[in-house]
């Protein structure tokens, strides 16, 4: 089958022209701020001046963005060791509070990390234009890109948690100057030397070729619209595809055939709707993601995709991320896709996949096989995260299987980390909410509720076998079996306090490893769960009614945003909802 492929004998004699600098040329900038957020500040500046061109300028919204802000600067590929200008700001209503200027230049050949703490001991010293303000003092802004760490996406080492310069401006040898915490993981967005513009399905064609044929990472732009592609778009090498608006650029597959695979490279898929595939030979309708490659995809949608295969490769309806991929998910939608085997939304084999702010949800799996599990997310021997995210809605539906479980979540061996995070509606026969064997489970002040079992004594949380498995701060609550009997847990879970049961008369399995009585640390009561509904952030939530057995329960040691992102005041509530 002919496929859109990135690279061509041409580009290939091209690339051989310049094989000593193949490697990358870029810089990885990770900003964060210790003003409070939106009090203090709203919005973080970065400008970027260079000899090789004019200066390039943007600005993000820091309620509505990830923290710490990463951001990849890349030179022209006639300018790998070019001099640059890094002027950053955070800004209240549109003025400065901190800034901060950094002179360096481009390694070529090398991804330098450049860590940037914006501290309050900036606020008030004014330095004027030849020095900068590091730890409250007027330092220069000089910085020798040689002693920056390597960054290398592929083994994605821990960043460095040092504020760049920070130890040249403090007055001792104090090991704490200038640190503040940066999650390892690819740019959230790059400041691109040039990006091509399209507006139809050649004009993409040619643009990803365009970004093959050039050194160093690429952005191609899509306006808002349908691109109605003619075969599987494959890339295997560093570039972004960033539509105008979240889900506005459309990549339709015809219904035959997956609709974009990512073999290899720093990859970002920003606004995009990947939608009409369907991979009759093996995992991933919509998107596969493999080794070595490192995905980012946000303000995204993924629906309407099927993986139909007749054999066992018949997974990952919405996406599947296989062999050492890794895939970063942010502020997006994988709903509505199906699968005849695992993952009818999601699919995780050998492989790490974190979510954020994202729902899984109305996914499914349909087939007459004599196995089937994880309707919205199957991982297989993997590292998956879930914060502050959605689960809903997805059915395992088998005809004439001997199980059909995980509704909502299917993990066997690895591990699983869940925080601030609803498991709602969804239907299969065992496992309701999840299945999980032989995996390390840690759940966090997340809300498990309204799942419903197709067997008289099917369960949400379903363990046969387990590594450990730990329950804090959360609800589990109001899930029902065939029988329309309240049945939570089949599971061993060790309780960590600040959790929350339904009151279930006559049932004995039911407190999912809660510690109960007068010298618990767990609560049997009514969570009084509102509706499942819109109710701000990126996800739907239960809210607590008043009276809710959860409010004020999980305690003062809680995350700082429950699901929605609205802040947490302690005593927090039980779950993935704090009352304001």
């Amino acid at each position: 089958m002919a496929r859109l492929r990135l690279r061509s004998a041409l580009v290939l004699a091209a690339l051989a022209l310049v094989a000593c600098d193949a490697a990358p040329t870029a810089l990885y900038l990770v900003v964060d701020t210790e003003l409070a957020v939106p009090a203090e500040v709203d919005t973080l500046t970065i400008r970027v001046a260079r000899e090789d061109g004019d200066p390039v300028l943007r600005e993000i919204d820091l309620a509505a963005s990830q923290r710490p802000v990463r951001v990849r600067i890349d030179p022209r590929e006639d300018a790998q060791d070019a001099p640059i200008r890094i002027a950053l700001a955070v800004r209240r209503g549109g003025d400065d509070v901190v800034t901060r200027t950094i002179a360096t230049r481009f390694v070529r050949g090398s991804v330098r990390v450049l860590a940037v703490l914006l501290e309050r001991a900036c606020v008030a010293p004014s330095c004027g234009d030849e020095r900068t303000c590091v730890a409250g003092d007027c330092v220069p802004p000089e910085l020798d890109p040689t002693t920056l760490p390597v960054w290398d996406p592929r083994d994605e080492p821990d960043l460095p948690t040092r504020d760049a310069g920070a130890m040249d401006a403090a007055t001792s040898d104090d090991d704490d100057a200038g640190i503040t915490d940066v999650d390892a993981g690819p740019p959230d967005a790059w400041i691109d030397p040039e990006s091509r513009s399209v507006a139809n399905v050649d004009d993409l064609i040619d643009a990803v070729r365009w970004a093959d044929a050039r050194a160093g990472h690429q952005t191609i732009l899509l306006a808002a619209g349908t691109y109605e592609l003619p075969d599987v778009l494959v890339i295997d090498q560093p570039i972004t595809l960033r539509g105008a608006s979240r889900c506005g650029a459309v990549l339709r597959n015809d219904g035959t055939r997956r609709v974009l695979q990512v073999t290899d490279g720093a990859v970002t898929l920003d606004g995009l709707t990947i939608t009409g595939g369907v991979q009759t030979d093996g995992h991933g309708g919509g998107l596969l993601v493999q080794s070595p490659a490192v995905v980012t995809l946000e303000r995204s949608c993924v629906v309407g995709n099927a993986a139909n295969a007749a054999t066992m490769e018949a997974s990952g309806g919405g996406i599947a991320v296989i062999r050492g991929g890794r895939l970063t998910v942010r502020d997006s939608d994988i709903v509505e896709n199906g699968a005849g085997q695992q993952g009818g939304g999601l699919f995780v084999w050998d492989a790490t996949v974190d979510l954020v702010d994202s729902d899984v949800s109305r996914n499914r799996i349909t087939t007459d096989r004599d196995y089937t599990s994880g309707a919205g997310i199957s991982s297989i021997n993997s590292q998956l995260t879930l914060d502050r995210c959605l689960v809903s809605a997805n059915e395992t539906v088998a005809t004439a299987a001997r199980a059909a479980d995980g509704g909502g979540l299917y993990a066997f061996q690895g591990s699983v980390r869940i925080a601030s995070s609803t498991f709602a509606s969804n239907r299969a026969h065992y496992g309701t909410a999840m299945l999980v064997q032989d995996v390390t489970v840690a759940i966090s002040h997340s809300t498990i509720a309204g799942n419903t079992s197709t067997q008289p004594n099917g369960r949400a949380i379903w363990s046969p076998s387990h590594m450990g498995f730990t329950l804090e701060g959360s609800i589990v609550a109001n899930n029902f079996s065939s029988a329309s009997t309240r049945l939570n847990c089949h599971a061993t879970i060790t309780s960590l306090g600040g959790n929350v049961a339904d009151e279930l008369p006559g049932e004995a399995d039911f407190d999912c490893g809660m510690q109960i009585g007068a010298a618990g640390i767990d609560r049997v009561g009514d969570p009084r769960l509102l509706p499942l509904q819109d109710r701000g952030g990126p996800t739907e939530t239960f809210a607590l009614d008043t009276g809710s057995a959860a409010i004020g329960f999980a305690g003062d040691e809680c995350p700082d945003v429950d699901q929605r992102g609205v802040a947490r005041t302690p005593p927090c509530d039980s779950g993935a909802f704090e009352t304001e």
